[in-house]
C-alpha cells in the first residue's frame, strides 16, 4: 500500500451505465473544448473538472503497465 496511491481499475467500467456515464462527460468534454479553445479544466468545474484528472490519471496507470479502465479507443477519443 503506498500513500496517496489509488487502485486504476474498475471492475464495474462495462455497465452500460458507466459506458454511458463515460460518453456524456466526452460529449461534454468536446463541447468545452468548442468553447475554451483547450482541456484544461480546471478541478473546480463542475462535474468535468474531477472527471478530466480521473481520465488523466488512468492514462498514468496504462503507461505504467497497470490495470485501467481506460480503453486505447477512449485514448484516441481524448486525443483528437
Amino acid at each position: 500500500f503506498k500513500y496517496g496511491h489509488r487502485p486504476c481499475h474498475d471492475t464495474q467500467q462495462t455497465e452500460p451505465s458507466k459506458r454511458k456515464f463515460w460518453e456524456d462527460r466526452y460529449r461534454e468534454l468536446v463541447e468545452y473544448k468548442a468553447i475554451v479553445g483547450n482541456c484544461l479544466v480546471p478541478k473546480s468545474h463542475p462535474g468535468l473538472g474531477r472527471w478530466v484528472g480521473k481520465q488523466r490519471a488512468h492514462y498514468k496507470c496504462m503507461e505504467r503497465g497497470e490495470v485501467s479502465p481506460l480503453t486505447h479507443e477512449r485514448i484516441a477519443l481524448l486525443n483528437e
